[in-house]
């Protein structure tokens, strides 16, 4: 028997419920719950919602997961693995559906967190669009059956297109208040809301930037080497394969994009990840080194360069220094950058 997605109408009852869970949540994940917040329709006063509690807690690093995951099903939570993984873990109670509670986790201060409550906090302060996403959910919501598996994705991608058009709206409104970020973040993301702006509707992505970041080792390096990505002069760049699994990392992925600023606060583009390779130190090829873009572009260069990066990296994580120490070494194109620049 096919049964719509249920769509009721604001329940009062809806912030009791948040804080009561939200008491529950913060005594067993203690420090590492940064922030936890209600967001999704439930939060929004008058919104019309599935009745289920959506809950963002921010912690200081997503990985390793098993850290708070291990908490969170203490308290009867499953997690549901997906792609998402990398930036946004999910979590639901009860393990089947109908569910009543959902929780991502995000990293504090970091893009998903602000994209998230930048939304919340927009249909809080604009009741007509607010209204205008309610119409959405009842007219998609009768076309999707919860118990058939990926039809609440695919329910939940149906309203894609209007959630990134609000939440750059409110991005560039300052949106979310009262969330602690670095200035570098806080422009990196105004910068990306204005790539966002710049492309069709179709044609932008369904995930924010991965990071903001500078080349080099000191914020006078990404000031020299920023003009140079600018050029087209360098599209490759490498780093220690080991640094990831320290830092509690993902690895780069193809597709992936990224803010470049110039050494501190300043972006001056958007990148996008198209080829990823692991290889010895060793066993770079000279086209890395020309594509690396820096001084000579010769191969002794890129040497010489390099294996101070790997010495001082490898002092940092505890590593010993070798020439088969694996490197990560990236191709990139510049997908956005302001036309003045």
């Amino acid at each position: 028997m096919t049964r719509a997605l249920e769509i009721v109408p604001y329940d009062p009852d809806w912030p009791a419920a948040f804080d009561a869970e939200r008491r529950r949540l913060a005594e067993v994940l203690g420090d590492l719950a940064v922030r936890i917040e209600h967001d999704g329709s439930t939060s929004v006063p008058g919104l019309a919602a599935k009745p289920v509690i959506d809950i963002q807690i921010a912690v200081k690093r997503l990985q390793p997961l098993d850290v708070y995951a291990s908490r969170l099903e203490s308290l009867g939570y499953t997690h549901r693995v997906h792609p998402d993984d990398a930036f946004a873990p999910f979590f639901h109670r009860p393990g089947a559906w109908p569910h009543t509670h959902h929780v991502h986790v995000v990293e504090a201060g970091g893009p998903e967190e602000r994209k998230t409550l930048a939304f919340r906090d927009y249909l809080r302060a604009h009741p007509e669009a607010a209204r205008e996403y309610e119409a959405l959910k009842r007219k998609l919501a009768p076309g999707y059956d919860p118990s058939i598996p990926g039809a609440r994705q695919a329910y939940a991608d149906a309203k894609g297109d209007f959630i990134r058009e609000v939440t750059e709206r409110a991005l560039a409104e300052g949106h979310p208040r009262g969330v602690p970020r670095e200035r570098t973040t806080a422009n990196a993301d105004r910068y990306w809301a204005q790539y966002l702006a710049s492309l069709p509707a179709e044609r932008r992505p369904a995930r924010s930037y991965v990071e903001a970041f500078s080349f080099g080792f000191t914020p006078e390096d990404g000031r020299e080497i920023a003009p140079l990505v600018l050029a087209g002069t360098k599209t490759a760049t490498g780093s220690v394969y080991w640094s990831y699994a320290f830092d509690q990392k993902r690895l780069p992925e193809v597709g992936d994009l990224c803010v470049v600023t110039a050494g501190s606060d300043d972006p001056v583009c958007v990148i996008e990840t198209t080829e990823v390779r692991v290889l010895p130190f060793d066993e770079v090829t000279p086209d890395y080194a020309r594509d690396g873009g820096e001084g000579d572009r010769s191969m002794a260069t890129w040497r010489d360069i390099y294996w101070h990066y790997v010495l001082s990296e490898c002092r940092r994580i505890g590593r010993e220094p070798s020439p088969k120490a694996p490197l990560v070494m990236e191709r990139f194109r510049v997908v956005y950058r302001e036309a003045s620049r």
